[in-house]
């Protein structure tokens, strides 16, 4: 037997093997269709009868509910269960009826995307019957359910998409929202902040024109404070606000941990994150990276303090004033001046090279509790031990480790090699110091080099700065034989160079390369 497929978001529509079904007596037995379906129990003739036809005799009402079943029967075999005294949707008809799915969609994650598309429309609309008030009015209880269930379930993907930083897909949800639900304000001031976070200003202020010309023509009101202040605030922002410095080389890898760091900065209980990790792991290019790519995300932009050079509490409250260039006045406490300029601010305030600064932590806390929106993004090689940070460890770039099939003896698709975010990194430092690399007929070497440095980028920069005047297996034999090799400053790597490499590749175990 086929399936029919029954749609009663929108018209009233039945299908089979994509085909219209036709052929029904009226519009009032297909309402009597989606009321069998939704009501899914057992109902009386006489109940079904004197709510249809309530303008008749009860036996010529009994009379048009027969022959509405039979035309019902006759198009939808097997799809009711009817008997001399009761009607009812058989429970397992060859149907699929789209409030069905929405209900079994709307509770898997996943799949919740569907569920919206099949809520196109309002229930039965355009559907309206004269002859009945209590049958109007059952359908107009039943468009308000399902447009409430539909407003819950976009609120809550709304929610969703938001906390992980997905906003093109909450600004979606969120219009959607405001179609279904025009009054409603916060829709309005949560879908201007999306537009700012999806670099789309001039949007945001027309959505607060629209929505204030809206309520003045049909209320003669005018938006709330909250609301218009929020539009002040865009509107004296017209563009991103940064201070990142430039970057100077190409950002390899790190796929996951970007993805990672701009969900959890788009989770509004992650205040205070810090990217923890040794010396040349390379936290501050990640920072720095993460910041680039939320420019949007934040209504007044991003600051960038490197701490690198600050040792006391005076010093960092300088720097940090100074990132926004906030004079302080003599015998005034720059954390008051500091606090006061961000309180009603959202930004995210990046500190580097925190490491020496842990003992002032609490500074940080003092401006997290004093603001509301402020979100600090932090590099350290160790925790800042607050209770209301956010612990983000950062490992090396990712590279074949032993007994990996691309780490074997037998390895031949350099392309495989590639792969990894190790083996890129390197490549591509090496290509700055010598353009003539290539990874062909090197590839064992260059294994060896990141996993003697456990990817750590600092360490397989400075291997790659001897390319142009060592073979990557001597590379590779000298870190094993030096491993500070990896920590020294390029003008002593310049000079080690020239030292006399008389060493077999045969001894390492290293043939290629």
């Amino acid at each position: 037997m086929h399936t029919f497929h029954i749609r009663l978001f929108g018209a009233i529509e039945v299908s089979r093997e994509g085909k219209p079904v036709t052929g029904f007596r009226s519009q009032k037995t297909l309402v009597l269709l989606a009321y069998l379906i939704c009501q899914n129990r057992p109902l009386t003739r006489a109940h079904l009868a004197g709510l249809f036809w309530p303008n008749v005799t009860e036996s010529r009402a009994l009379g048009h509910l027969r022959r509405a079943l039979y035309n019902l029967s006759k198009n939808l075999p097997g799809c009711l269960d009817v008997n001399r005294r009761t009607v009812a949707f058989h429970p397992n008809a060859p149907v699929i009826v789209d409030i069905y799915q929405f209900q079994a969609l709307a509770k898997q994650n996943g799949v919740e995307l569907a569920a919206v598309a099949l809520a196109r429309a309002p229930f039965l609309e355009g559907v309206y019957d004269s002859d009945s008030s209590e049958l109007e009015r059952w359908i107009e209880q039943e468009r308000e359910r399902w447009r409430r269930e539909t407003i819950r379930l976009l609120q809550r993907l709304t929610d969703v998409a938001r906390r992980k930083g997905r906003y093109e897909i909450a600004l979606f949800y969120t219009q959607k929202l405001i179609a279904l639900s025009p009054w409603q304000e916060e829709n309005h001031y949560r879908l201007m902040q999306l537009y700012v976070k999806t670099g789309r200003r001039h949007a945001a202020l027309a959505q607060y024109a629209a929505y204030r010309d809206l309520l003045a023509a049909e209320f003669g009101l005018s938006p709330s404070p909250d609301l218009s202040a929020l539009h002040e605030r865009i509107r004296q922002t017209p563009g991103v606000s940064h201070n990142l410095p430039p970057s100077t080389t190409p950002f390899i890898g790190r796929k996951q941990e970007l993805a990672t760091l701009k969900a959890m900065l788009a989770a509004p209980d992650h205040r205070l994150i810090t990217i923890v990790g040794p010396g040349g792991i390379g936290k501050t290019r990640l920072l720095l990276a993460v910041c680039r790519q939320s420019l949007h995300h934040y209504l007044e932009g991003i600051r960038f303090v490197p701490l690198a050079s600050i040792a006391t509490r005076e010093g960092m409250l300088t720097a940090l004033c100074a990132a926004f260039d906030l004079p302080v006045a003599p015998g005034e406490d720059p954390l008051h001046r500091l606090i006061d300029h961000l309180r009603h601010k959202e930004l995210l305030l990046a500190l580097d090279s925190f490491e020496h600064l842990t003992d002032i932590a609490h500074l940080l806390t003092s401006v997290l509790e004093e603001t509301a929106a402020i979100t600090l993004l932090v590099a350290s090689q160790r925790p800042l031990g607050r209770q209301e940070e956010w612990v983000f460890d950062l490992g090396g770039l990712a590279y074949p480790k032993p007994g990996s099939k691309h780490a074997s003896a037998a390895l031949q698709f350099t392309a495989d090699l590639l792969a990894y975010e190790a083996v890129q990194f390197f490549c591509e430092s090496a290509l700055r110091r010598s353009p003539r690399f290539n990874l062909a007929g090197k590839e064992r070497a260059v294994l060896e080099i990141c996993r003697l440095t456990q990817g750590n980028p600092r360490a397989l920069e400075r291997a790659a700065y001897l390319c142009r005047d060592l073979p990557c297996w001597e590379i590779a034999a000298e870190i094993r034989r030096n491993p500070d090799i990896q920590q020294m400053s390029l003008r002593d790597l310049d000079a080690s160079v020239r030292r006399d490499y008389a060493r077999s590749p045969w001894q390492y175990g290293i043939i290629d390369g």
